[in-house]
This record gives C-alpha cells, structure tokens and sequence, in this order.
C-alpha cells in the first residue's frame, strides 16, 4: 500500500512538474502581425463606431498606449509577485478607463460595449489560428 501511494506522488508531482515546462506555443511573425493590424482595426472602428471626435481618438489613444506601457512594465518586473502584478494591472486598467470616461463622456459606455465584443471576436479568432 506504501508502495502504491509513493508511485502516485511521485507520478502527480512529476506530471505537475513537466506541465509547468511545457513549451508555449509559439506564433509566427507573420501571424502576430496579422493579430497587431486586426486589433488596430477593430479600435479604429470602435472610435467610429462610438462617434468620437478626432481630439476624443487622439486622446484615448495616448491613454490606451500608456495604459499598454505600464501594463508591460508591470508583466515583465520579475521582482513583483505574481498576484501583486495582477493586482497592479486590474489599478492601472481602472486608472485608463476612469480617464476614457473624462475623455469619452456619455459615449464611453457605448465605446466599452464594443471593444468588450471586439476583443471576444479577436480572441476566438486567435484560438482557431
């Protein structure tokens, strides 16, 4: 019985093991870039689509971008937790939309609907490619 339980320690801790190194999958360049060019397209027609202005777009991108920066700043700090780094992400999301409703006003709830059904199109579209 000793026996038999060791085996299966062994055999969970080293399947738990092996998982954690699997390798990502990687995506080709080509398909990243394609990924890059339908994302900034569904934005655009997410500005279009909620009626902004120029100043409005020309705003909201300098906020999304820096939103992106920082987020990227966050993911890649190897000294921060990883529950502290999703922590700081969910802050600076909510800092970048609390700045988009300044921006956006009464069309930022419009604009939120539509990138919340783009970024679902845009994920199963990632998922079959």
């Amino acid at each position: 019985m000793k026996k038999l339980i060791l085996v299966g320690s062994i055999f969970l801790f080293s399947s738990a093991v092996f998982a954690q190194d699997a390798p990502k999958k990687e995506i080709s360049k080509e398909k990243r870039e394609e990924i890059k060019k339908m994302k900034e397209a569904s934005l655009n027609n997410s500005f279009s689509d909620a009626a902004l202005t120029p100043a409005q777009i020309e705003q909201a991108r300098a906020v999304i971008e820096m939103a992106a920066r920082k987020t990227k700043d966050v993911k890649d700090n190897k000294a921060i937790p990883d529950d502290q780094k999703e922590l700081k992400k969910k802050e600076i999301n909510e800092e970048k939309n609390t700045k988009l409703k300044a921006i956006m006003g009464d069309k930022f709830k419009a604009w939120d609907e539509i990138r919340r059904k783009q970024k679902t199109q845009e994920q199963e579209a990632a998922a079959k490619g």
